[in-house]
């Protein structure tokens, strides 16, 4: 699913930081993104790292605002399993 909205968003033309926990799939990911991107936004940013992390969180966000000036959408797609909550009601360590 994360692939499919990411290619969305390049024939938009918009650019993309893309975030997985391991490189294998993010690589993967990046090889198809790029062929696509040749004809709209830019795709040249990836990071490794586990979005439960509050660091890693930190690091990707700080990462993205330095390569674009700041973020216009944040698409969250963490196969991440528990409560059925309203996210604002959701503690942080969950």
């Amino acid at each position: 699913m994360g692939q499919a909205v990411a290619r969305q968003f390049l024939r938009e033309g918009a650019s993309l930081l893309l975030v997985a926990r391991s490189t294998g799939p993010l690589r993967e990911a990046e090889t198809e993104l790029r062929l696509l991107a040749r004809g709209g936004g830019q795709q040249d940013l990836s990071h490794v790292g586990d979005v439960s992390d509050p660091e890693t969180c930190a690091a990707i966000a700080e990462r993205a605002v330095g390569a674009f000036g700041g973020l216009t959408a944040l698409v969250n797609n963490a196969g991440i399993q528990g409560m059925v909550v309203r996210i604002e009601d959701v503690p942080w360590e969950d």
